[in-house]
């Protein structure tokens, strides 16, 4: 009756319709407190898990199951395929090797997956190898699908070290070459003055075809480019002293 005075009710109908849906809400408690003490009693998992579906409609439970399932499917094929990804980049020693103390040499590689073919690679140290060997890789470009990789590896202490056959110190990153975009051009046009200062001297011309007439498309040139050269040392005219 207190809840009742509560809601305030207007009208009979009010107070009617406030109290039975109070009655079926009081009800509805009783009975999934029955519920859960009986499953409680009893140890029973499978009657726990069919008193919490009663409090949510079977249609939305399916429907969330199931993206949860689709969820947890998506994120395993992800981190398989990522797995697999990290897994065909790296790059280990193909046989042991020891690295001469303050010296840098060339060792062979190999990488522990197959490669696609017809690719290149940037193959750089992996973040834990110099800390690890106090070592150092220098980055290289290389081709992955001719087998062996040359590795250029440093040391920087006083004592020699060896890399044991099957280490891993590179990984092996595919990468894409970029060309400058050529531009190609259809027609130029050339200006007079242009033309002017690859052309002989018009007081020289006659001179110049003149003595083109034995000499072949080399000499032509040379003689063009000594004949621009001394220009000045002819005479324009009758009225130039050269």
């Amino acid at each position: 009756m207190l809840r009742i005075r509560e809601l305030g009710p207007k009208t009979i109908n009010e107070a009617e319709s406030h109290t039975i849906r109070l009655e079926a809400h009081r009800l509805t408690e009783r009975q999934r407190g029955n519920s859960l003490h009986q499953s409680a009693q009893h140890g029973s998992s499978v009657t726990v898990c069919q008193t919490l579906k009663q409090a949510v409609p079977d249609k939305k439970e399916e429907i969330d199951i199931k993206t949860l399932n689709e969820s947890i499917r998506a994120l395993n094929s992800t981190s398989k395929q990522l797995i697999e990804t990290l897994k065909g980049c790296l790059v280990s020693v193909f046989d042991d090797v020891i690295i001469p103390p303050n010296n840098e040499i060339i060792v062979p590689g190999k990488r522990i997956d197959p490669v696609i073919q017809d690719t290149t690679a940037l193959m750089e140290q992996t973040p834990n190898f110099m800390y690890k060997h106090e070592l150092l890789l220098a980055k290289t470009v290389v081709n992955p699908t001719l087998g062996t990789v040359p590795l250029r590896i440093l040391n920087i202490t006083d004592m020699g070290y060896k890399l044991h056959k099957n280490t891993v110190v590179a990984t092996n990153d595919v990468v894409k070459l970029c060309t400058k975009q050529k531009h190609t051009v259809n027609e130029v046009k050339v200006t007079e003055s242009c033309l002017g200062e690859n052309t002989v001297p018009e007081h020289l011309n006659l001179l110049f075809q003149e003595s083109c007439k034995e000499l072949s498309e080399t000499e032509h040139g040379v003689l063009k480019d000594l004949l621009m050269e001394y220009q000045d040392t002819f005479s324009r005219s009758t009225n130039d002293m050269g």
